[in-house]
């Protein structure tokens, strides 16, 4: 039998990722040196000097019998999470500090393999490109040359960067490219369908 039996669908969230920032879609956390007026109103004052969290895009794949058949390619989404540091006309230099962590708040997929080979990596990139290879609670395996972090069935809260620095005399922007890919395997897949797996990517200032 083929390993991916017809109008078999195989619906999977894979990071529903909308990156939350301090509680919000795109939000922001302001120093006010002069000004005293709302945040809100006057985020773009020249005298303020500013943070901004931004989301990127919502990462979702959905596998069917049409895109993840037997023989095709593997399926990936890729997003990001960013800070953006302004200074406004009254400062000369400014540093602040965050942390940036992954949360699975819900995952039911299943290894399909006897060998229980990982099916869905998580691929990142900090803001100078290099790729991250170690986090605490994950483990970072190669699939058919495919590399990555193994969050198959995986759920809780890993901490991606911790007391991280942002700093500028002007303004700066700090980028961290998340990739998420469900390897096709050579085997039966078919345990997964109608699993799936949501989360996101936090980016918390530090105060």
């Amino acid at each position: 039998m083929s390993k991916k039996t017809r109008n078999i669908l195989i619906v999977l969230y894979v990071l529903a990722f909308f990156i939350t920032c301090i509680g919000a879609t795109l939000a922001y956390f302001t120093v006010i040196k002069v000004s005293t007026v709302s945040p809100e109103t006057d985020i773009n004052s020249a005298t303020m000097t500013s943070i901004i969290f931004d989301a990127g895009r919502p990462i979702a794949l959905y596998a069917n019998e049409l895109n993840f058949a037997e023989g095709m390619n593997n399926l990936s989404g890729e997003t990001f999470a960013s800070s953006t540091l302004k200074i406004g006309s009254v400062e000369e230099s400014a540093t602040f500090y965050y942390n940036l962590s992954i949360e699975f708040f819900e995952n039911t997929l299943l290894y399909s393999s006897y060998k229980q080979t990982p099916e869905v990596l998580l691929t990142l990139h900090d803001p100078s490109g290099n790729e991250i290879k170690s986090l605490e609670g994950l483990n970072y395996v190669t699939v058919d040359d495919v590399s990555g972090f193994d969050v198959t069935g995986k759920t809780g809260k890993y901490l991606v960067a911790s007391n991280y620095e942002i700093t500028t005399t002007s303004e700066i922007t700090q980028k961290w490219n998340v990739k998420l890919t469900f390897v096709n395997l050579e085997t039966s897949q078919d345990i997964n369908k109608g699993k799936g797996l949501n989360g996101v990517m936090k980016i918390d200032p530090i105060y």
